[in-house]
C-alpha cells in the first residue's frame, strides 16, 4: 500500500468514526423532555467535563510526542483518544454506576470524550508546527570568510 491510500483511509476513517460520535452525542444523551441540546450542555456539570476531556486528550497525545520524538504523530493522537474515551468510561461506569458515587449519564460521557478527541487533535497540530519550526531552526547557512562559500550545517 502506498503512503497516498493509507492517508486517504486514515481520513475517511477519522471522518466517519467522529460523525458517528457527534451523532450519538446529539441523540442518546439523556435529557429532559423539553430541555434544549444547548441548556443541557451547558450545565455546569457538563462544563466541568468538557474541560476534563480537553485536558486528558491533549495531555497524553502530548506525553506521548514528547517522550517519542520520532513516532508518528497518528500514534500520539490514538493514544489521548483511547485514554480519554477510557477514562470517561471508567467516571460513568464504575465510579457512577457501579459503586453509586455519582450519577451516571450518558451527556457526561459524551461530553469528556468528544473534547478528549478535540483536545488531542489540537495538541497534535501543534507539536505538528513546533516540529516544523525545529527542523528550519537546525539548519544554518553559515559563510566561511576564509574561502567565501556558503555551507549549511545541521545542528
Amino acid at each position: 500500500m502506498n503512503l497516498k491510500f493509507k492517508t486517504k483511509i486514515m481520513k475517511k476513517t477519522t471522518l466517519t468514526l467522529l460523525t458517528i460520535a457527534i451523532t450519538t452525542l446529539t441523540l442518546f444523551a439523556q435529557r429532559d423532555q423539553g430541555q434544549s441540546f444547548m441548556e443541557y450542555y451547558t450545565q455546569r456539570d457538563k462544563l466541568l467535563h468538557v474541560g476534563a476531556g480537553f485536558v486528558i486528550g491533549a495531555g497524553t497525545t502530548r506525553i506521548y510526542a514528547v517522550t517519542r520524538p520520532n513516532g508518528p504523530l497518528i500514534n500520539a493522537f490514538g493514544w489521548g483518544v483511547m485514554v480519554g474515551w477510557g477514562v470517561a468510561g471508567f467516571k460513568e461506569v464504575v465510579y457512577d454506576d457501579m459503586l453509586n458515587l455519582g450519577n451516571p449519564d450518558a451527556g457526561d460521557f459524551y461530553a469528556t470524550a468528544m473534547t478528549a478527541v478535540v483536545g488531542a487533535g489540537i495538541e497534535v497540530g501543534f507539536q505538528k508546527w513546533q516540529r516544523k519550526r525545529y527542523k528550519k531552526k537546525r539548519n544554518k547557512v553559515v559563510t566561511d570568510f576564509a574561502t567565501g562559500q556558503r555551507k549549511q550545517l545541521k545542528l
